[in-house]
């Protein structure tokens, strides 16, 4: 069996592209909406986006240092996968990553985002594609005619944004007119109140009552990051250069896709609707590993997991030394005492 170094591992990786992943999870979801029906809230395909701040192990000037970054996704709520995923180094601006995404989405979508979003330019964006969203807007430094609606105690009422500033129009290629929108006061059960601001403006075709299980589908992707950082190790990349990180992001948003779309149709074909038990997504990431493996690298290209090479393995394994209050092991000593002997016989 052939064993693949770190150097040679190194070189190869860097051939690839990381937005082959962006194709992958493209033709996936191509070929998931043409064999199961995607669920659906009034007719549309409900679409999550938000974003997540990330440590990453970076080497900067020959030092490994700790760098932040900002992965931002568009979720399916209604069958647990990602859409699109971007990383972004630094502190990026969430509303920009947005706007880059915002291609992968169509007019028959339903855009949710949270309260960090709303600001002129942005419905004025999504209105002209067209594509409708619904996001929260309920902020104390916020648009003016939200706060007033939510001082008025009415369930819902249809308001007249500002036209966006003409650099903004300019920027993000949008109409420098003003916007009517629906603002709609959404109940959670616990008893909170929330603004939201959406371009349904039908009330009859989408009714207030419906906006709050709507909103409450957006936590689907909080506990999305929450599965990728946790279960699938998300930070910890095989590389310590942006283009490594880009590499296995992908392919780990990949893989959780593979385990949603299969938990997808587990509970599918296996549970009732109205059952108490729920598909072990946790499990199911062991047992997608296994058969995955041999299906990607294939029959001679296989090899066990433990001899993966790691590309921040190229300098070698350093050398094992013992703790300050920890002894040499017995073959330690054994070995010293043999040189010892040695020079003393040489002598």
């Amino acid at each position: 069996m052939r064993k693949v170094s770190a150097q040679a591992f190194s070189a190869a990786r860097y051939k690839i592209s990381s937005r082959v992943f962006d194709e992958v999870s493209r033709e996936l979801i191509a070929h998931v909406e043409k064999e199961i029906s995607i669920p659906r809230w009034q007719g549309l395909r409900v679409v999550a986006g938000d974003g997540t701040t990330v440590q990453l192990t970076m080497r900067k000037k020959g030092i490994r240092s700790i760098v932040s970054g900002v992965a931002f996704g568009l979720y399916l709520p209604g069958i647990e996968r990602f859409l699109s995923f971007k990383l972004q180094m630094g502190s990026g601006n969430e509303r920009q990553m947005l706007f880059e995404s915002i291609d992968e989405l169509c007019p028959q979508d339903l855009l949710l985002l949270d309260r960090g979003f709303p600001c002129r330019w942005l419905p004025a964006v999504l209105i002209a594609r067209p594509i409708h969203f619904c996001i929260r807007c309920d902020l104390s430094r916020g648009f003016k005619v939200v706060r007033e609606f939510l001082r008025s105690g009415e369930s819902e009422r249809v308001v007249t944004l500002r036209a966006p500033n003409r650099r903004d129009a300019e920027d993000y290629d949008c109409p420098w007119t003003s916007t009517t929108v629906r603002l709609v006061r959404v109940v959670t059960p616990n008893g909170r109140i929330h603004g939201v601001m959406t371009s349904l403006l039908d009330a009859i075709a989408f009714p207030t009552a419906a906006f709050a299980g709507l909103y409450h589908s957006r936590w689907r992707i909080e506990e999305a990051f929450k599965r990728i950082k946790h279960r699938l190790g998300l930070e910890h990349t095989s590389g310590l250069s942006w283009h490594a990180a880009n590499q296995d992001f992908g392919a780990k948003v990949s893989f959780d896709n593979l385990n949603a779309l299969a938990a997808y149709v587990a509970t599918d074909a296996h549970l009732d609707p109205d059952s108490p038990y729920r598909i072990n997504r946790t499990q199911a990431i062991q047992k997608i590993k296994e058969k995955s493996r041999p299906l990607a690298a294939g029959r001679r290209g296989y090899y066990p997991p433990t001899q993966i090479p790691d590309e921040r393995d190229r300098q070698g394994p350093a050398e094992a030394r013992p703790r300050a209050n920890e002894s040499p092991s017995p073959s330690t000593q054994t070995s010293s005492l043999s040189c010892v002997q040695t020079r003393m016989t040489m002598c």
